[in-house]
């Protein structure tokens, strides 16, 4: 068995002491030894301009956004606990999240999913999050009374509605719409706005209590 580097088992030590799991441990690790041999020098004698080669070595290879990330945390620690550098650290750059635009299904996609549900309770529970734009939390706290079967309409859907009627009838009193703040009739949509939010946990619309 490869005897341990002084320079290893003060890393490990310092994670130890962190309470670091592991698999963060292993990962740390295989990060600093992956810049070493990228250089083919230990770790310590590498300057910032060097991680920053390896950080364009790596964009250059094609490795994912969390990957890098990854390795940016390892040598973080590493030259900001291990080695005790204050200004390394902070100067490496972590990998920018790209943007993608979300995939949207047709209505026919859309239909062919919720169909294909075999549960009733979980297409009924789906269709209505999807139809009103419930969050997980809110569909699961709904109840008989929180429908509308006159209207065919849920709480949420009830609110919502609300506070586009009462944006235009603001849109109308204001000149400009991005200083509604300073209408008088603009809490008036704030507090559509919360209703909207927190109704379902609350059971009841507000104006049926």
């Amino acid at each position: 068995m490869a005897e341990i580097s002084p320079l290893r088992r003060r890393m490990i030590e310092d994670m130890t002491v962190r309470n670091l799991s592991p698999a963060t441990q292993q990962s740390y690790l295989n990060a600093v030894v992956k810049l070493s041999r990228y250089f083919g020098r230990s770790p310590d004698r590498l300057d910032l301009e060097d991680i920053r080669a390896f950080q364009l070595h790596l964009v250059a290879t094609g490795m994912s956004w969390p990957a890098l990330n990854q390795i940016v945390c390892a040598l973080r620690f590493f030259y900001g606990v291990t080695l005790g550098h204050d200004t390394v650290p902070e100067r490496i750059a972590y990998a920018r999240q790209p943007r993608k635009l979300p995939v949207v299904l047709s209505a026919d996609e859309v239909v062919n999913f919720l169909e294909a549900i075999p549960s009733l309770k979980s297409r009924t529970a789906l269709t209505t999050v999807y139809a009103a734009g419930l969050r997980v939390s809110e569909v699961v706290l709904l109840k008989v009374v929180d429908i509308d079967s006159q209207r065919m309409l849920d709480v949420a859907s009830y609110y919502t509605f609300s506070v586009f009627e009462r944006v235009e009838e603001v849109r109308s009193n204001c000149r400009d719409l991005n200083s509604y703040a300073f209408c008088p009739s603009a809490i008036d949509v704030n507090g559509l706005k919360l209703a909207a939010l927190y109704t379902l946990q609350d059971g009841l619309p507000r104006d049926a209590e």
